[in-house]
């Protein structure tokens, strides 16, 4: 499942708005849906509506706004093949993808930030820990968490926190620290009953056959962006917790301890990578969110090799962002002279992927990206060049001089 247009006729800011989000003519995939898509613009452009556009046009019934979406103004093209439709269908009503489409859509708003309950949760709790006897080992299966979430075709991730998403996501964690304790607790009751013969071994057997799965998602998932935090996942911790987090030095980092950028991190990067995401829509709200440039330059490859097989679609205000994306996989929002953002308004990005931020904001942002202060003190300076070159005394010279070069230097002014 990919979208590969949007047309609004009319809806808040926009009006007769045609956004193609497919490879353009001379790429080898030309035609084809886009693999991922940002967005860019002013406040107020309607970056972040378009994603609520495509939640309410795939999937709900209410508008961003709470009013229902009108399908004769506001329509999503999506490419779709199922065993009943075995072939491409696209121009789908609404209402018909609402009923026929069967994957899943992941909307991260921007609002997922400081979730600290998933951080703080336990993997046993200590009723669950009192029951842990009387629970037969056949009960130890996903399933009924995956029941759970069997009639779910959306999953929106925000600052509330949904048991149950998560629940189902670290149902194999917490199922492996179920079996472990039992095993832990049967063996050292053999001990105790004097029945040490090979018990270490048979230990260490199990652990084999059953290897921690914080392992595979540590190393899969977690640990790759989490270095360049100098964290890595305690594999190793006493405490009972889904996923510790240790300083790259060892020391083990409470939950309050961790960055805000960090828990970004984790709270998103975990579903992406545990939900089954072929054929999925992946919405992200500003994905710069409380990251150090560094990481802005490349959480983009990172989310979208989490989940090769997805279609991404991104909000941003940042540069750094911006820069992970082909110039035909920009698009860039602003109004015309009327205040509505139509198809005459959007334009597609100028500045080749990986360009300088810099370049990029100038480029495809339109901001100049000196403050006013900054902008007197560059016309200051070439004032100053100019007195230079026109002043025939010798001292003045010397003084202007040494003003330049100084001013020059504070700025790294080119020659």
């Amino acid at each position: 499942m990919k979208i590969k247009k949007l047309n609004i006729a009319e809806f808040q800011q926009f009006k007769n708005l045609e956004l193609d989000f497919t490879y353009p003519e001379g790429h080898e995939k030309a035609g084809q849906p886009l693999e991922k898509v940002c967005f860019i613009g002013q406040s107020g452009a309607g970056k972040t509506t378009l994603l609520e556009i495509f939640n309410n046009c795939i999937y709900s019934v209410y508008g961003p706004t709470g009013n229902t979406i009108d399908e004769n103004k506001v329509r999503c093209e999506i490419e779709y093949k199922s065993e009943r439709f075995p072939h491409y269908i696209v121009r789908m009503k609404n209402s018909d993808i609402r009923n026929e489409i069967n994957k899943y859509l992941i909307y991260f708003k921007s609002e997922l930030l400081a979730n600290q309950e998933l951080l703080h949760l336990e993997s046993l709790t200590e009723k669950e820990k009192s029951l842990l006897n009387e629970i037969p080992e056949s009960q130890y299966s996903t399933d009924h968490i995956k029941e759970l979430l069997s009639k779910e075709k959306c999953v929106i991730l925000s600052d509330n926190f949904q048991e149950t998403i998560w629940h189902y996501l670290l149902a194999d964690v917490k199922i492996y620290d179920q079996s472990f304790s039992i095993v832990s607790k049967k063996l050292a009751l053999n001990i105790s009953n004097g029945n040490s013969e090979n018990i270490i071994k048979e230990f260490e057997d199990w652990k084999k056959e059953n290897p921690d799965p914080r392992i595979k998602i540590a190393d899969k998932c977690l640990n790759p962006i989490l270095n360049d935090f100098n964290l890595k996942v305690h594999l190793k911790s006493t405490k009972n917790a889904y996923f510790p987090i240790q300083h790259i030095d060892g020391t083990e980092i409470p939950p309050h301890g961790l960055s805000t950028g960090t828990k970004q991190v984790l709270l998103t990067a975990l579903p992406i990578y545990l939900l089954n995401t072929k054929d999925t829509i992946i919405l992200f709200d500003e994905p710069e969110r409380s990251l150090f440039p560094d990481i802005q330059l490349k959480i983009v490859d990172y989310y979208t090799q989490l989940a090769p097989e997805a279609q991404f679609f991104f909000a941003t205000h940042s540069p750094m962002v911006a820069a992970a994306f082909e110039p035909y996989e920009r698009f860039i929002l602003s109004f015309d002279e009327a205040g509505y953002v139509t198809s005459d308004s959007v334009y597609k990005g100028d500045s080749p992927i990986g360009d300088d931020p810099n370049d990029m904001l100038k480029r495809d942002f339109g901001v100049r990206y000196i403050n006013e202060y900054g902008i007197r003190q560059w016309e200051y300076y070439l004032d100053l060049k100019k007195q230079l070159r026109a002043e025939k005394d010798e001292e003045k010279k010397k003084e202007l001089m040494l003003e330049t070069a100084k001013l020059g230097n504070l700025y790294k002014y080119p020659v």
